[in-house]
């Protein structure tokens, strides 16, 4: 199996947007090799009040599902706005061990 986990951060006043983009991530059930998806806000009261921070993890069958997902128009079209976005990303990629 292989996990990604793609770090967000985004001001405050963008973060209901973020939250409701990400609610349409649990249609890719029917996605190649997709097992599962969380969306997660962090809960730390000391953050940085300027940004609030998420993470999306996916659990894919292979490295290969994922990245045949990535080059797929369902991809695009999810992630087509990113570039007008506050949003900064840092994307992590794990092979799981146990």
């Amino acid at each position: 199996m292989y996990t990604v986990m793609n770090r967000l951060q985004c001001p405050p006043a963008y973060s209901t947007h973020l939250e409701q983009a990400f609610r349409h991530a649990g249609e890719m059930k029917d996605v190649p090799g997709f097992i599962s998806f969380q969306f997660l806000r962090q809960d730390d009261a000391a953050a940085d009040p300027a940004l609030v921070r998420y993470m999306a993890v996916t659990l894919w069958e292979s490295r290969q599902h994922f990245e045949a997902w990535t080059r797929s128009e369902a991809f695009s079209l999810a992630h087509g706005d990113a570039a007008d976005s506050p949003v900064t990303t840092t994307l992590e990629r794990y092979d799981v061990l146990v």
